[in-house]
Parts: C-alpha cells; sequence; structure tokens
C-alpha cells in the first residue's frame, strides 16, 4: 500500500528530491531529517531495496526517479524520465529493482532502466504494456486492473521474487477481480503464472465487499502474499512447489471479517470502503524473519463530524515467520502506515505540513515495540 488511496484502499508514501550537498542527521536516536532542494515533500513515492540498502524514489512533480545510500542518507544520483515521443514513460510511482536495473512502473507500462546515471533511453530500456489480454489455459484475462488513478502516486510496484517479477492479472468482465498472478523474468518475458481457486464463500465475500475486493500483493524472501482488505485469510503462494496454503491470522480489531452491515453486494458504498476497519498489505522483514500487516480500525464519522480520507488509527500487526500472530504496534500518529525496513531497523515517513523542505522519518532501531493483549 503506499499513501493509499481509500477507494483502492492505497496510501501515498511521500519522499523528495535532495541537493548532493545537504547533510543529514539524527535529531534523536528516533527521528531521521533529510534536507530536499523544493517544498514538494507530498509528491513522492518511496521505497527501499533491502538487498542492496537504498531508499529508491520516485518523484511525482519532477517525473523522476532518485537514488538515495540508505546507509549514509545521501543523494547517489537522479534518472530524469522523459514525457514526450519517441520515448515516452507515463507518470506512476512503483519501483523495484533486480541486480543492475530499476523497474518503474505506470499505469500503463512496466519499463526496465538501467540503474546507472543518464541512461540511454532508446537503446537501454524495455517496455511491457498494460491493459492487453493475457491466455492462459485458453481463457483470456486482463493484466493490469483497470481503473487507476495516478495522480497521487497510487500505482503499486512490481513485487520480486527469485530474480522474477510478480504481477496480477483480472477477470476480463471484471477488472476488480483478481484471477491469479503471473511472473515475468528480468527481460520481461512471461515466465508462468498460477489462478486462484476461490470457493462460493469467497466468491461472495468478493461480491459484497465491493470497493474492498482487490487484494495486495507482495513477496517474502519464498513466497507470494495475497491480503484482501475484508478478510484476516493470508494467501501464501509457494512458486518453488506450485503450492497456495491460506492462513486465517486475526488482527487487534478484526478476527475474521471486517462488518458487513455497511456494505451491500455490487454495490461500492464509499463511506464503508473508507471508514471500515481494513486490513493492507503485508511486508516481509528478511533480517528479523518477520512479516508486518497493516491493520486500519474502524471509524465512522459522528454526527456533523467532517469527512477525511484517514479514518482511525493504523496498527502493524506483526506476524512470526510461520504466521503466528505476535503482537500489535500502533503507528504513530504522525507517520504514513508502510514500514520501510532496514537492516538497522524499521522506518516509517512522517507527515511534514509545516516545512516541506525536509523529509522526516521515525526510526526504530532493531524492530518494533509489541503491545500484546493475548
Amino acid at each position: 500500500m503506499k499513501n493509499k488511496l481509500i477507494n483502492l484502499s492505497i496510501l501515498i508514501f511521500c519522499f523528495c528530491s535532495q541537493k548532493k550537498e545537504a547533510t543529514t542527521e539524527f535529531t534523536s536516536s528516533e527521528q531521521l531529517v533529510i534536507p530536499i532542494e523544493s517544498n514538494y515533500s507530498s509528491t513522492y513515492e518511496i521505497a527501499n531495496s533491502w538487498t542492496d540498502d537504498y531508499f529508491i524514489g520516485y518523484f511525482f512533480t519532477n517525473h523522476s526517479i532518485d537514488i538515495f545510500s540508505l546507509t549514509d542518507k545521501t543523494s547517489l544520483f537522479q534518472i530524469k524520465l522523459p514525457s514526450q515521443e519517441p520515448i515516452l514513460f507515463n507518470k506512476g510511482g512503483g519501483v523495484s529493482k533486480i541486480g543492475n536495473q530499476l523497474y518503474y512502473k505506470s499505469s500503463n507500462s512496466l519499463y526496465r532502466i538501467p540503474f546507472k546515471e543518464n541512461p540511454d533511453f532508446l537503446s537501454e530500456t524495455l517496455q511491457y504494456q498494460f491493459g492487453r489480454a493475457l491466455n492462459f489455459d485458453g481463457t483470456e484475462y486482463l493484466n493490469s486492473k483497470k481503473g487507476y488513478s495516478v495522480a497521487l502516486n497510487d500505482v503499486p510496484s512490481a513485487n520480486i521474487i527469485d530474480n522474477l517479477l510478480v504481477l496480477p492479472y483480472y477477470d476480463l468482465s471484471k477488472s476488480s477481480t483478481i484471477a491469479g498472478i503471473y511472473f515475468l523474468n528480468t527481460d520481461l518475458e512471461l515466465e508462468d503464472h498460477h489462478a486462484f481457486q476461490f470457493n462460493e464463500d469467497y466468491q461472495s465475500s468478493l461480491k459484497l465487499y465491493e470497493g474492498l475486493n482487490t487484494p495486495f500483493v507482495t513477496t517474502s524472501s519464498d513466497n507470494v502474499l495475497i491480503q484482501f482488505p475484508f478478510t484476516s485469510e493470508l494467501i501464501v503462494f509457494d512458486p518453488k512447489t506450485n503450492t497456495e496454503k491460506k492462513k486465517s491470522i486475526p488482527g487487534k480489531f478484526i478476527t475474521t471479517k471486517i462488518n458487513p452491515s455497511p456494505f451491500e453486494a455490487g454495490k461500492y458504498i464509499i463511506p464503508a470502503i473508507r471508514c471500515s476497519a481494513q486490513f493492507w498489505e503485508v511486508t516481509w522483514d528478511p533480517y528479523r524473519k518477520l512479516y508486518y500487516r497493516i491493520e486500519k480500525e474502524e471509524r465512522f464519522p459522528e454526527a456533523g463530524e467532517r469527512i477525511n480520507f484517514r479514518r482511525g488509527y493504523h496498527w502493524i500487526n506483526v506476524i512470526s515467520e510461520d504466521l503466528e500472530l505476535l503482537g500489535h504496534f500502533k503507528i504513530p500518529a504522525d507517520c504514513f502506515a508502510k514500514p520501510m525496513v532496514a537492516k538497522e531497523g524499521i522506518y516509517f515517513h512522517r507527515t511534514n505540513q509545516e516545512n516541506e523542505s525536509e523529509v522526516r522519518f521515525t526510526f526504530f532501531e532493531g524492530g518494533l515495540p509489541l503491545e500484546k493483549e493475548f
């Protein structure tokens, strides 16, 4: 989830461009400040690559990919993306890295870009287009979900497992219904796919929770993880054995499924989507061998109260490698929800309305302090 738009259950995670000469300092043992060159700290999509210790950010306003050293907290280089023909990179937000290649995902394409300054876009980049039909076992599917809004960088990155890019595909007749996942190699060629089989009860839930029926697809070192917002059930797919298992892992507020009363089957009810308790994406921590699942608590507005897009507090369900709930962590109110995993600890990007000339993080050295209630 990125700093997620509510209708996609996606939050935007912000980061910004920075002068090379700017210095970085820890203002305390838990607060990190990085100066930036312009006041656009709310138009940045930041991800970190835990295999190489980089912050990799897509700067929406500047239409660039900026590379920062996670160790030194300094700018390394910037790749300014072309926005006109003959090489047109549509605006998006998701950035992944395999070896010496970056994979930039917009709403209609996935691009491979060399991990270096000033690449030759005409000769050194590849493009894989979305919006076309995939054919598996005689059935056609969409290779992307229709209806992305990229104005706020809500396009998720392509997840990676065993140097393969993992992408969802959808029912051709109903673009919000996921049908399976497919795998691209580093040359953006199709390698394999896996179709999900949902039983009748699951199908009914997908229809009931319209607007919360698009899952978050992430990866760990060995598995692909599928988390729907409306259920505590986590789907774990092992590509090596081609096996799939499901495990219900209760959250702090959701035991099995979210409260169905505000929803109506087949109808897109915005207050229910925005204000219900729900699960968001799962992040794997390879250093501590833990999963971090975002959970938003239910918070419907009271009479006369103004509705805004962030309803209720956000928590992290900390889950063991064996898929057992260990405890909960309440995300600070001034932080965005997605944890960024690093060898030395966990970073959360902080909101910063009073000074957008710097990017701020809250840092938890060694891991997250847990609240245990069971």
